[in-house]
């Protein structure tokens, strides 16, 4: 399946000569997804321009160190951000939650993660409660007159499915009955 958006020429009237195009394309299977985008230069100067594309995901866990972001080389926990140069792929495990996503991105970006939070007032004063995760890949582009650049974004996700444990009653013990001890019990009451 591909949805493919382009907005008119007038909406992107603050750098004269560009145009956008942003093809969605989700797999049939449902487990890979990617999104392209066509930067294009219709008018008669070079447009340089840095292009971010921001993925926000709210299912990783702040509490849980386990849950991990991986920028190139470089690991982090879902708190702390970082940024990294030339930054091909973006892996996000949920140790919490049981799943896998990667990203490819072409051609490389400055990747970049930070933490999004909310500031909620409660009994105690103003918290800070952990929302999701940004995840922004931006490119510096030089574009020629004539001419466009493609960047590309795809994500695979992998996912596990775990039975929740169940908590079980334990039975009661039973007394192994010793030979000569055979006493009557004491009525209930």
């Amino acid at each position: 399946m591909s949805l493919i958006l382009e907005p008119p020429a007038k909406a992107l009237a603050s750098v004269p000569g560009l145009g956008i195009r942003k093809d969605i394309r989700i797999a049939d299977e449902g487990l890979a997804a990617g999104v392209r985008y066509r930067l294009r230069n219709d008018g008669e100067e070079a447009i340089e321009l840095a292009f971010t594309s921001a993925i926000n995901v709210g299912l990783l866990s702040e509490q849980n160190a386990a849950d991990t972001v991986t920028l190139g080389t470089r690991k982090t926990t879902v708190a702390k951000p970082i940024e990294v140069r030339n930054t091909a792929e973006i892996a996000v495990h949920s140790e919490s939650r049981h799943f896998d996503i990667t990203f490819a991105v072409d051609p490389p970006c400055q990747g970049a993660t930070k933490p999004i939070y909310s500031v909620t007032n409660s009994e105690q004063g103003f918290e800070r409660v952990y929302q999701q995760l940004e995840i922004a890949c931006t490119w510096e582009v030089e574009i020629e007159p004539d001419a466009h650049v493609d960047l590309e974004i795809r994500g695979t996700a992998l996912g596990q499915m775990v039975e929740p444990e169940a908590a079980r009653p334990t039975a009661r013990r039973r007394r192994p009955a010793t030979p000569g001890s055979e006493t009557a019990r004491p009525p209930r009451r």
